[in-house]
């Protein structure tokens, strides 16, 4: 009983690394329920490289959960009590860095291709922060290479803020200057900055967490996450396509045509003959009516393909009456 009334607080050490675990835990599911309507939805119609790419993400996510379930529960539970076995450092955390790593560099590359070097320079600086740390046994050790840590989060920052100006570049060099696509790539910009602006800030709060209490979990707690939120923000923004296909299809349909001018009014009228002639033998005027109905047809489907470097296309349709496809009947 001496021994573990000596226990110190563990709020912001053990108590940060559970909580950590525990959300990381709801996200993978949430993960998950994301990948299966992935594939129920999009397994017929993504490239194969696509498709092993979320699954990758997902079976390394799934591994790196449990490493760091396993590490909860060594301290908790396998070592209860033990009070010196706390700052010993588990190597499955060192583990899971390496894996945090490699899901942020493959949604990162997948993401977009034009900022490759920002994202290597993350992979390159987690690998080699975690060569340094793979032999530590002690948490206290960390401290040795804490500039290298908060560099980790500062590249990652970067990262994310970069794939998301990107996108919103891409993006709006598409328009088209037609009012209703207009709203679609409004939307599609706004989703591309949110999805950067969650792991880029949760990658803010890591670093802020480490300067203010560098002797503490609270850093981790976030940490745990980032591979949940890359992982979600890849599923994301494949099973939103059909989302975006939806509304901008209801923004066609839904033009306002108060202020536009009909087409009827162009429309060619009938043009009606009557030509008056007489018989040869009898003398008899017969009259013979010539009409002549033009009919317009507008048939012209526009298709806006939406794309990012290594993103695949939204495909979005629409319908603009640009052509003309004239059918001429004679009636007599």
């Amino acid at each position: 009983m001496s021994s573990l009334s000596a226990i110190p607080a563990l709020d912001n050490t053990i108590g940060a690394l559970y909580l950590g675990v525990m959300l990381s835990m709801a996200l993978w599911g949430a993960g998950t329920v994301q990948m299966y309507f992935y594939y129920t939805t999009y397994h017929a119609r993504d490239e194969i490289w696509i498709k092993m790419l979320v699954f990758v993400v997902w079976l390394f996510d799934a591994i790196h959960q449990g490493l760091i379930t396993y590490t909860c529960y060594v301290y908790l539970v396998t070592e209860y009590g033990n009070i010196a076995y706390l700052a010993v450092l588990e190597k499955s955390l060192m583990i899971m860095v390496l894996f945090t790593a490699i899901i942020c560099f493959l949604v990162q590359t997948f993401l977009t291709t034009r900022i490759w070097r920002i994202v290597l320079a993350q992979l390159v600086t987690t690998l080699v922060y975690f060569g340094k740390a793979i032999h530590f046994t002690e948490f206290g050790q960390l401290l040795l290479i804490k500039n290298l840590t908060r560099s980790i989060n500062v590249v990652n920052a970067v990262a994310d803020a970069a794939i998301a100006g990107a996108l919103v570049f891409l993006l709006r060099r598409s328009r088209t200057g037609f009012r209703h696509s207009e709203s679609v790539i409004n939307r599609l910009i706004l989703f591309a900055i949110s999805t950067g602006l969650l792991t880029g800030l949760t990658a803010i709060v890591c670093l802020i967490m480490n300067l203010a209490f560098p002797t503490t979990f609270l850093y981790i707690l976030f940490y745990l996450m980032t591979s949940r939120l890359y992982m979600n923000s890849l599923l994301a923004t494949l099973n939103s396509r059909k989302s975006v296909r939806t509304r901008f299809g209801n923004s066609i349909q839904s033009i306002d045509t108060s202020n536009d001018i009909s087409m009827d009014q162009f429309r060619p009228q009938p043009l009606s003959i009557n030509t008056s002639v007489y018989g040869s033998t009898t003398g008899q005027k017969v009259e013979i009516g010539i009409e002549i109905e033009t009919d317009t047809t507008y048939d012209n489907t526009v298709k806006t393909d939406l794309e990012g470097d290594g993103m695949p296309d939204f495909d979005i349709e629409s319908t603009y009456p640009t052509d003309l496809d004239k059918h001429h009947t004679i009636k007599i």
